[in-house]
């Protein structure tokens, strides 16, 4: 359960529970995001009162379970620094998903497919009681629109960038095709593994990624990582709608919308737009914001997130 466990005599008391957020810890999983909610008396404005006023207490614990839970899932090659930033400027409870192998262990047995990343984020969403705001980015983007499309789990919403990733007329942007050609997507790899840290990070520096998150997404890289990152894309050939387009035009049953980040050059503004369409999904323009449009410093973006939620109060 998300909620953990609290013993029937302990009164758990939010200071603002509108406002609370579970930044300090971030959590990169489901099970992780569990066990901090079960301890959340480590959190800034939580307090434990024994005795009578359980009942009362018992209210706002569920009150802010019934919160829906913001759920941000990164893209390749990054891991969840990414989404620290955005995650600081937004309320509510909120976890930054870790895909498997990138900066973390790949469990026994997973193969890194497009398929295999999908069953693993709706066994993780499926460990949600609650309502769940989708957010992905990337790859991440594309997993939340498999998420959206496929039906398998039931979401209160879902936002995403790079849609036109996800029509059956996308051909994969350059860095992707070297990637999935063999030979030259292992050796393109390996020399960004082997490369300095300031060529590595260069492109995500000029896309306004910080400095630091730039260098921890570089030190993760690791052989695992370029495994994965192969698996994935290859598994997706020759894009992701040959066989998850089946299921992905029609609208999805939680509303959803599509970032269109005017700086975005893996983009495809008038593909992603016909598939908000063929979604029934709406679209954002992002001016002036890049491929990494969370580390947008205006404040813009956060507040693009947080009107769409409440809308759907």
């Amino acid at each position: 359960m998300l909620v953990g466990s609290l013993s029937l005599n302990t009164k758990l008391v939010f200071a603002d529970p509108l406002t609370t957020t579970l930044a300090p810890t971030r959590p990169r999983s489901v099970a992780a995001f569990t066990s901090v909610w079960a301890g959340a008396g480590s959190f800034a404005g939580f307090a434990y009162v024994d005795g009578e006023a359980i009942t009362h207490a018992k209210s706002d614990f569920e009150r802010d379970r019934e919160m829906a839970l913001r759920v941000f899932v990164h893209g390749v090659p990054e891991t969840t620094v990414v989404w620290e930033t955005l995650r600081e400027g937004v309320e509510g409870p909120s976890v930054s998903l870790a895909l498997p192998g990138f900066g973390n262990p790949l469990p026994s047995g997973f193969l890194p497919t497009k398929d295999q990343y999908a069953s693993w984020l709706t066994g993780e969403l499926k460990k949600v009681e609650g309502p769940i705001d989708l957010v992905g980015h990337d790859w991440g983007a594309l997993l939340v629109l498999r998420m959206a499309t496929a039906g398998d789990v039931r979401l209160r919403s879902w936002i995403c960038d790079v849609g036109s990733v996800f029509h059956p007329d996308y051909v994969w942007h350059p860095w992707a095709a070297t990637v999935i050609t063999p030979g030259q997507g292992e050796y393109m790899l390996l020399r960004r593994r082997q490369s300095s840290p300031e060529e590595a990070v260069a492109m995500m520096l000029g896309g306004g990624v910080s400095a630091r998150d730039a260098s921890e997404v570089f030190a993760a890289h690791d052989e695992v990582m370029s495994r994965c990152i192969l698996g994935l894309y290859r598994s997706a050939v020759p894009n992701v709608a040959a066989d998850w387009g089946a299921d992905g035009y029609a609208p999805t049953s939680a509303p959803g919308m599509i970032l269109l980040p005017t700086g975005d050059q893996l983009d495809d503004g008038a593909l992603s737009r016909e598939v908000a369409g063929w979604l029934g999904a709406r679209t954002e323009v992002l001016d002036g914001l890049s491929h990494w449009w969370m580390y947008d410093q205006t404040g813009k973006a956060a507040s693009v997130l947080e009107k769409f939620w409440a809308a759907l109060e």
